[in-house]
């Protein structure tokens, strides 16, 4: 008899996985949080969670980085990939209050996002955004 059953049982409200490609997505929430260490006995660190939404299928995809302001983070590479044009400058990311401000006005627009579902197929992994076009 074949086993038929999922290594990773679909409990309610399961996540929506999408196959890799480039999506229309809102973001709907960055939400602080904290992360393991990445070393064995390191304490937990600071992180931020992006959390989009896709327009068609109500997917949701999060991206955790963690929260750090040095110009080569995941942080900054990430919200001046989902900036375009109006990227923050260094004077903004350097002042904590003006750079958590600058993100906040990030929630509620759209982006381009490329996704790929992860390798255990359990979630879906956001690799890069971008803004979404504009029509004239």
């Amino acid at each position: 008899m074949e086993n038929t059953s999922s290594w990773f049982p679909k409990a309610a409200g399961a996540q929506k996985i999408l196959q890799a490609g480039v999506y229309t997505a809102e973001l709907k929430s960055v939400n602080p949080g904290k992360g393991k260490g990445y070393q064995k006995g390191e304490e937990t660190r600071d992180t931020l969670m992006f959390s989009f939404q896709e327009a068609t299928t109500g997917a949701v995809i999060n991206r955790t980085v963690s929260a750090t302001t040095s110009e080569k983070s995941q942080l900054v590479a990430l919200v001046r990939s989902m900036s375009g044009i109006s990227a923050p400058t260094i004077e903004i990311i350097r002042d904590p209050l003006a750079f958590e401000k600058f993100i906040a006005a990030m929630v509620g627009k759209k982006y381009l996002i490329q996704v790929e579902p992860s390798r255990d197929g359990r979630f879906n992994n956001l690799i890069t955004s971008f803004p979404a076009p504009t029509p004239l």
